[in-house]
């Protein structure tokens, strides 16, 4: 059923208007189906060349992931007495496909898991942690406008908080292959990866405290998987095992690592951080 939006009326929370597709026009294309997603947030890209297609097959249909395209617009909004303009930087994600039957041509929704699985790899593998939420890669994070009133006249000042841009590795042509070749193997990243990157979005975000309890569930989740591995290799009984996992944090990563045959974490520098970082 399709929802109108009334002129001065308003949707229920969470209900959009529904959009229509544009009329048909003439292009120079030979014949495929395109399907093309925009995703929230710019994808942080090496260079400008075009990169070879990544090939996937999904649904029965041989996929062709192309290079996605980075765009930054804005959005009009309505004030009390002027309007105001978000920014938005936005990915528009493209796939293409062989020409099928109209009958058989699969539906966006059908083809979109593919997208949202790539999307996942370059949050979490790429730590490009940022992509398709709203709020992390926006140019500003906060923007506002004084309209100040006096003897009938209105003056408009405007703010935009910008925020220091973020130093991340940028997806070059090899390593969009790699993210490629874990979509096509279903190879995604452990819990302990997307904790991580969901710290950092809430660093972004400025939520210190929420970043500090996600990057220490991280941690733990990291150093019990680490010690599974490690007990793997070993013949322990079933309550050496559950003492070894109940044990605190810092015996764990301290001691037990050790005790199994890891090298000692305390003997690790880390480049940036104080000698005493354990």
């Amino acid at each position: 059923m399709e929802i109108a939006d009334q002129p001065g009326g308003n949707l229920p929370l969470g209900m959009l208007p529904v959009r229509t597709a544009d009329t048909p026009k003439a292009t120079n294309l030979s014949d495929r189906t395109i399907y093309e997603f925009p995703i929230i947030g710019a994808v942080a890209l090496a260079d400008g060349l075009p990169w070879t297609p990544i090939s996937l097959l999904r649904a029965g249909r041989n996929l062709r992931i192309l290079k996605p395209t980075i765009f930054a617009t804005h959005v009009k909004t309505q004030g009390e007495l002027s309007d105001q303009f978000l920014d938005v930087r936005y990915t528009v994600f493209r796939i293409e496909t062989d020409l099928y039957p109209e009958p058989v041509t699969p539906q966006p929704l059908e083809i979109y898991q593919a997208i949202h699985e790539l999307v996942h790899l370059l949050r979490t593998v790429a730590r490009q942690y940022w992509i398709g939420f709203a709020m992390a890669n926006e140019g500003s994070l906060v923007q506002g406008l004084r309209s100040r009133v006096e003897l009938g006249i209105a003056a408009f000042t405007g703010q935009g908080s910008f925020v220091t841009p973020f130093v991340v590795s940028p997806i070059n042509q090899l390593s969009w292959q790699f993210l490629g070749q874990l979509l096509d193997i279903a190879a995604f990243p452990a819990i302990a990866e997307v904790m991580l990157c969901d710290a950092l979005l809430e660093i972004r975000r400025g939520d210190i405290l929420q970043s500090i309890l996600l990057l220490g569930v991280a941690s733990e989740v990291a150093t019990v998987s680490f010690l599974e591995d490690l007990i793997s290799q070993k013949s322990l009984s079933k309550t050496k095992q559950d003492e070894i996992k109940k044990s605190s944090f810092a015996n764990k990563l301290m001691n037990e690592t050790v005790n199994l045959g890891a090298d000692s974490p305390a003997a690790t520098i880390i480049p940036g951080f104080p000698a005493d970082w354990l």
